[in-house]
């Protein structure tokens, strides 16, 4: 993956955040843990760099069932590239989004790093449909199986 692209991961800021929601998970049943639990919480959201994501409790109650703790832990804490990438640039992420696999290493992608690009393309388009151009492209007014220009195209044109 082109380095400006690559999400930027803390594994010091992952290990700690994982270790909090752990102990979350072991206390937030038990009423008298009320406090202990919202102050973990506090501590952990100066660890979350991921737009539009807050650890709260009904996200640790339920993350088991879409994701897996190291998965939802690198998500939370990944910062992405801003804003304002370039076509050229959007298309890559659409080709590895179509290929799961890194361009330049060929390496699969991670399940955070997919979701990361799929954020990153959402966050530098205008166009409604969002990702659907990419994983739903005829939903999106779009021919069945368009190309990696036609998509980034398309959604950079902002309009159904």
């Amino acid at each position: 993956m082109k380095n400006h692209l690559a999400p930027h991961r803390n594994l010091e800021s992952e290990k700690q955040l994982k270790a909090i929601i752990q102990q979350i998970e072991e206390l937030m049943y038990d009423p008298g843990s009320k406090e202990q639990v919202e102050d973990l919480l506090k501590e952990a959201a100066g660890l979350i760099k991921a737009p539009d994501m807050v650890l709260d409790l009904d996200l640790i109650k339920q993350y088991d069932g879409f994701t897996n703790l190291d998965t939802l832990v690198t998500e939370l804490t990944m910062e992405l590239p801003a804003a304002g990438l370039s076509r050229e640039d959007l298309i890559d992420i659409v080709e590895m989004l179509l290929t799961m696999r890194d361009q330049e290493t060929g390496e699969s992608l991670s399940e955070a790093e997919y979701d990361a690009l799929v954020t990153m393309f959402q966050k530098n388009i205008n166009h409604p449909a969002g990702s659907d151009l990419i994983f739903y492209p005829q939903l999106a007014g779009l021919p069945s199986n368009p190309t990696s220009d036609e998509i980034v195209d398309f959604a950079l044109k902002g309009t159904l």
